[in-house]
């Protein structure tokens, strides 16, 4: 009798035959099924009254385009979010809230912008709040710049979330 093999055993599988472009996709894929799955059996157990709610985030777990290939901190972050929101809106209503990008997201394509072209300050100072938020263990090499690091939330880097996270809706595949 054949048994299925895990997440992790293909990942390693795709890997290991180091499957070109389409294997890391591939291996990429199951990581992060991986990390949502551990994600929301932490909160389940957490929130054990909100278990169904939390149980549909599974299927808004495909990295999105601006997820795909990013560390696993930063899918963590993301899964995180979607729980979150998912634990407040109810199952119900949660199809909708699942669209607005997540900060993570917002953070790759701030970051991915930034490699065509010359972010303005109020970008700057978001992605260096997002960043801190998100990566608190890798700080932010200043290393010439005289300007702070900004990792602070305000009013004006809140207001340019909310406006981002709006513009860069997410298609999360349902």
């Amino acid at each position: 009798m054949a048994t299925r093999a895990s997440s992790a055993q293909t990942r390693r599988l795709f890997t290991a035959i180091g499957a070109g472009i389409t294997g890391g996709v591939v291996a990429n894929t199951f990581a992060c099924m991986e990390i949502a799955e551990e994600e929301i059996l932490v909160a389940k157990k957490k929130w054990p009254t909100k278990k169904l709610e939390i149980d549909g985030v599974f299927k808004f777990a495909c990295p999105t385009e601006p997820l795909r290939g990013k560390a696993e901190q930063v899918y963590q972050h993301h899964i995180r979010e979607l729980i979150d929101r998912a634990r407040r809106m109810g199952s119900g209503t949660f199809s909708f809230y699942a669209k607005p990008a997540t900060k993570a997201e917002v953070l790759c394509i701030i970051l991915n912008t930034s490699l065509r072209s010359p972010l303005n300050h109020e970008h700057v100072r978001l992605a260096q709040a997002l960043w801190s938020e998100i990566m608190p263990d890798k700080p932010i090499d200043n290393t010439g710049n005289h300007d702070p690091v900004e990792t602070s939330w305000t009013e004006e880097a809140s207001a340019l979330l909310s406006d981002l996270r709006r513009r860069f809706k997410q298609d999360r595949g349902v």
